[in-house]
């Protein structure tokens, strides 16, 4: 993790999501950018498609700028990872 990355991760644990940070339109309309499915704007609300692409494939976090307004904002993208697994029939014990 880069220092830039953890600067990053510092300021959005010190401002968390639907912190008075970006989360209100202009127009004043609330903006749901917290835990979504794809990027989404703090300060127009446009949702980005493909937002897997947005950030390098290192990097769980950084600085993005929205198609629709063209305003720079920070991103953190979080991963959750769950198995499954099944048993073998016939399996033998080791």
């Amino acid at each position: 993790m880069t220092d830039e990355e953890r600067l990053m991760i510092q300021n959005v644990l010190a401002n968390p999501p639907n912190s008075d940070l970006g989360d209100v339109a202009e127009d004043g309309e609330e903006i749901d950018c917290s835990s979504t499915d794809e990027i989404v704007c703090p300060y127009c609300g446009h949702e980005h498609r493909d937002s897997w692409e947005m950030l390098d494939g290192h990097s769980d976090c950084g600085k993005v700028d929205c198609g629709e307004c063209e305003r720079e904002f920070e991103v953190s993208r979080y991963v959750s990872v769950s198995y499954t697994s099944y048993p073998i029939e016939g399996a033998v014990r080791r």
